[in-house]
């Protein structure tokens, strides 16, 4: 930031710092163009001086995405090269083991891919040393080799024998240790090593913008909601019926809440996570979830993007949103305004699964300048959800500047139990 800062006072040149989730979106984004992640449980490490960016993709979804501060360079400067250097960096890996092994569970890697100039040189001395067939993919066997043989030979001595760069050969050890530590975690037969790099995934990011990032945000962003909604033991049928829910008022109202496509993926990660936090206290699990949602690795997301998912999900139920919360005290006004129709639509497509079991079936929204009429269509009597909803009417009120009124039809199950 003090760097940032000067060169703007001196050259007028604003920067853009890019935050550890960011590297990992504009990684994955150029990875994705060069290797098929359909269908793979994907582990993607990004080696660099100053950090490791280490992402989860499942089936194409990026599902988790940590940084962990043991840069190449910033390892060599925390622990020396002495002769304990290899002990000490295994210690000091611990910690990045546990957190890894947390996100993994107890799957096995389908596909390993590094990035960064450490993993291409890599690569090409498997193949110069004669451990691999190919300079793009080393075994992980192979790589425990090539540090053996990297730990024998001093920074001039890799220079000489191996023909790295000055700049490489006393980092790149580092880097192999910590390329097979996560292999191990993630029980990855093999490192797979395409010439794929952050400038490459910033480059495509600048010629569609919008396109790549709705993409990979939409990608990461339900695939996440997948990951938490099974880490937490969420009652996926019920949180899939909200989010169809959803989406269907969402759709029908989008003349009253005037909110854009970003908004309604965000309502929809909503809908998919809003019970996450029963996992940790079934009392307050609204305020819990916005913790966890807050905490998570939501990559693609401003700042002021997360904390309106996390005030979307807080404000599912109990009180309505207010400045005396922190969180929402600190998002502008366009955001809180986001954020009441937002908690609103999810209170009512809460409200209209409220007994769980996805009767509603159809429902078509009427509105005027004063009222908002729901006329709902399921199976049953529908009674329970007509109060539930109704328990909306005050919050939509104060949302939308507009009485609540709900209509039931015929039920489907009526009808049936009828013939």
């Amino acid at each position: 930031p003090v760097l940032a800062k000067r060169i703007l006072e001196e050259t007028g040149i604003q920067l853009d710092l890019i935050s550890g989730e960011e590297e990992a979106r504009l990684v994955y984004l150029s990875i994705s163009t060069r290797v098929d992640l359909e269908r793979q449980f994907a582990l993607l490490i990004d080696i660099g001086g100053g950090s490791v960016e280490v992402t989860l993709s499942d089936d194409s979804q990026i599902v988790a995405s940590q940084s962990f501060r043991i840069g190449t360079v910033r390892l060599l400067e925390i622990l020396g090269t002495g002769g304990n250097f290899n002990l000490l960096l295994r210690e000091y890996l611990d910690g990045m083991r546990s957190k890894l092994r947390a996100q993994i569970g107890r799957r096995k890697v389908d596909v390993c891919i590094g990035t960064g100039g450490n993993c291409l040189s890599i690569g090409e001395l498997g193949l110069q040393l004669g451990l691999s067939a190919s300079s793009t993919e080393i075994s992980r066997k192979s790589l425990k080799k090539l540090i053996k043989h990297m730990s024998k030979l001093s920074v001039e001595e890799r220079i000489r024998d191996l023909g790295l760069r000055p700049d490489r050969a006393d980092v790149i050890l580092p880097a192999a240790m910590v390329l097979q530590e996560i292999m191990s975690v993630g029980k990855a037969a093999s490192l797979r090593t395409p010439d794929a790099s952050l400038l490459d995934g910033i480059l495509l990011d600048m010629v569609a913008p919008e396109r790549n990032l709705q993409h990979s945000r939409r990608i990461s962003l339900l695939g996440w909601a997948r990951s938490a909604t099974k880490k937490y033991q969420v009652d996926q049928s019920h949180a899939l019926a909200v989010a169809r829910l959803v989406l269907d008022l969402f759709s029908q109202t989008e003349a009253l809440h005037g909110l854009g496509e970003d908004e309604r993926l965000l309502l929809e990660v909503a809908a998919r996570v809003h019970e996450i936090g029963m996992y940790v206290r079934v009392g307050r699990y609204h305020r819990h979830a916005a913790y966890l949602i807050m905490a998570a690795p939501l990559l693609g997301l401003s700042v002021e993007e997360r904390t309106v998912l996390a005030e979307t999900v807080h404000y599912q139920r109990k009180s309505c949103p207010s400045i005396v919360h922190e969180a929402f005290a600190g998002l502008g006004d366009a955001a809180r305004k986001k954020v009441w129709k937002m908690s609103a639509l999810l209170r009512l497509s809460i409200a209209l699964n409220k007994d769980r079991r996805d009767r509603v079936r159809n429902i078509v929204v009427d509105c005027d300048d004063k009222t908002l009429t729901l006329r709902i269509e399921g199976r049953g009597d529908l009674l329970l959800e007509r109060w539930a909803v109704l328990q909306v009417a005050d919050y939509i009120q104060q949302a939308f500047g507009r009485t609540l009124q709900i209509d039931l039809n015929l039920p489907v199950e009526k009808a049936e139990s009828s013939q």
